[in-house]
């Protein structure tokens, strides 16, 4: 339901750039941005594909990592916590990557 909702209140708001966090939101979020001629960026905490169901070989695990991947390679930026989850999005035709560490300066007190 939240899907709807995004995508409802997106149609009728003014923005140039819609910043999306995580997979159920980039979706209503790339679809309406692209109605409209926008950009958007899709904030990667977890691969959600991985996240849930390892390195398990089920159909459902296959169908969520193709979505995912379509979202990093169909998005105009990708933003992930961490150089280390750069291996995550191997293999993906992503325009443009930028890491943003969720800890704040000095690490954590």
């Amino acid at each position: 339901m939240t899907q709807f909702w995004i995508s409802w209140k997106l149609l009728f708001l003014k923005f140039d750039v819609v910043h999306a966090c995580a997979l159920d939101t980039v979706i209503p979020s790339w679809f309406v941005a692209r109605l409209k001629g926008k950009k958007g960026v899709f904030d990667i905490f977890d691969i959600h594909s991985e996240a849930h169901f390892g390195n398990s070989k089920n159909g459902f695990r296959k169908t969520l990592k193709f979505v995912e991947n379509f979202f990093i390679n169909h998005v105009d930026a990708i933003i992930i916590v961490d150089d280390s989850r750069c291996h995550q999005i191997d293999g993906t035709n992503r325009r443009r990557l930028e890491v943003i560490y969720n800890v704040p300066d000095g690490g954590l007190i």
